[in-house]
């Protein structure tokens, strides 16, 4: 088993070191979905906090359009996403259950049926929102 790591470090904390780590450093946008599609299995690692709780999974639907499988965080909306595989989730901080999750998923390569909107589905539900927050302020 590899640990492949990508995207920007935060001062003071390099990644780990070993000959089945491999840190990419910054992917360029186009690069990001082929890395997905190498990879066996995806983790989402979110910490319990107000941030964690609310963020928008953003990462998790582009791993499910790339069809890789995700063992990821039992928070916020993490755990709405993967209601259907909880096998899959793991709480903040538990090794083992991490482990237990990224083993199952090597072996079930379990995907979720979650509908993905695309960008133009997403800006249009939100220009609805929009457009009747308008007309109430206009009073039409």
């Amino acid at each position: 088993m590899h640990l492949v790591l990508a995207g920007p470090l935060e001062k003071g904390f390099p990644p780990p070191q070993g000959e089945r780590v491999h840190y990419l450093g910054h992917l360029a946008h186009g690069q990001v979905a082929n890395l997905f599609r190498a990879l066996d299995v995806g983790i989402i690692s979110i910490l319990d906090t107000p941030f964690g709780r609310y963020c928008f999974p953003q990462k998790a639907y582009e791993m499910l359009v790339c069809k890789l499988p995700v063992v990821a965080t039992a928070i916020g909306q993490m755990r709405e996403l993967y209601a259907s595989t909880p096998q899959a989730l793991f709480d903040p901080g538990d090794v083992i259950a991490l482990t237990r999750a990224v083993l199952w998923q090597l072996q079930a390569g379990e995907i979720p049926s979650v509908p993905v909107a695309d960008w133009r589905e997403l800006i249009g539900s939100v220009e609805l929102v929009l457009q009747r927050q308008v007309r109430l302020a206009r009073g039409t």
